[in-house]
């Protein structure tokens, strides 16, 4: 059997593993990655990236298969989840004016 054990890296972002079920949770670096695709590839601005990619580990969306279970709305739910805090942000900039 394995399980899939979340961590975060060096970078601030979110990740997740696949290990062995005797395995301690902190070899988690040492295991199979669960998410398929590299958001670092679509050229995004830190910390938009990393907010992104964190939001794919938080909703299981490791493959394509994850993403079609999901259903149609579940990337955009994602990029929604990471563009929240920007959203604050902006909110705050107009609540000074």
């Amino acid at each position: 059997m394995s399980k899939v054990v979340k961590w975060l890296d060096d970078f601030g972002r979110q990740q997740a593993s696949l290990l062995p079920d005797h395995a301690p949770d902190s070899d988690a670096a040492k295991g199979v990655p669960m998410l398929s695709v590299d958001v670092d590839e679509l050229d995004l601005p830190e910390p938009f990236a990393t907010r992104l990619h964190n939001q794919l580990v938080l909703r299981r969306l490791w493959d394509w298969p994850a993403v079609r279970k999901g259903g149609p709305n579940i990337l955009f739910t994602a990029l929604m989840g990471a563009f929240k805090p920007t959203l604050i942000e902006l909110t705050q900039l107009y609540r000074r004016e």
